[in-house]
């Protein structure tokens, strides 16, 4: 059994409803405690601690975070615009991220107006850092694994 943490940048059940990225997060962590792991998320805007499942859930901060290669065996983050302040605090567990987001076509998209800066700060660094800090990597489909192996190190 390994005591494995989960990265969010969004609420698995917020109000509204949930998205692609937490829905995928909720069920890796689901299928991961039924293999008998022992599972926590960490959300980023999370303001109250609870257990859902068997799975905890945590505040995303530097307080809950403090001490976290004494507390978890491995991580889990999604590529996004989040990965640099996450790999602040985790360069001494093995991390494994998940590339199966496309970030660079979200940031594309959601910066298009934005001709300056577009997509490199949201979209192209977090996946380069992402592909330097990661240890372990699983991507959609053999075609994307080729793309990130065009960015240089998965």
């Amino acid at each position: 059994m390994s005591r494995v943490i989960i990265f969010s940048y969004e609420q698995i059940f917020p109000e509204y409803g949930s998205s692609g990225p937490s829905i995928r997060n909720w069920e890796i962590a689901k299928a991961l405690s039924r293999r008998g792991h022992k599972v926590t998320i960490a959300e980023r805007g999370h303001s109250e601690d609870y257990t859902k499942n068997e799975i905890k859930f945590i505040k995303w901060d530097e307080k809950d975070l403090k001490d976290i290669s004494k507390r978890f065996d491995v991580a889990l983050i999604q590529e996004s615009h989040a990965v640099s302040s996450y790999f602040d605090k985790l360069e001494n567990i093995p991390t494994i991220v998940n590339l199966t987001i496309p970030i660079s076509i979200e940031a594309a998209a959601d910066q298009i107006k934005n001709k300056k800066d577009f997509f490199i700060s949201d979209g192209v660094v977090p996946t380069i850092i992402s592909l330097l800090k990661g240890d372990f990597f699983f991507c959609a489909s053999e075609r994307q694994k080729t793309k990130a192996l065009l960015y240089g190190h998965a």
